[in-house]
């Protein structure tokens, strides 16, 4: 019986040390989720703003395109 309440014993300490390890694995779980939310958050943030760029850049090209087809047409 000793030798049966000394396997339950541990056991229970084998079961406390993996439920510890449980939960330090959920909160690097939580923290790469975390992290992972910010990075996606700031990528769009730079897919957004290099469309801008772009756009602005677009614009700014057509304007140049225009002037000189503009100004080959006055000669």
């Amino acid at each position: 019986m000793l030798h049966h309440n000394i396997s339950i014993l541990d056991k229970e300490r084998e079961v406390a040390k993996l439920n510890s390890l449980i939960g330090d694995e959920e909160k690097k779980l939580h923290a790469a989720k975390k992290a992972f939310e910010e990075d996606t958050q700031r990528f769009n943030t730079f897919l957004f703003e290099a469309k801008q760029v772009g756009d602005r850049l677009e614009e700014q090209f057509k304007e140049t395109n225009d002037n000189k087809r503009a100004l080959e047409d006055e000669v």
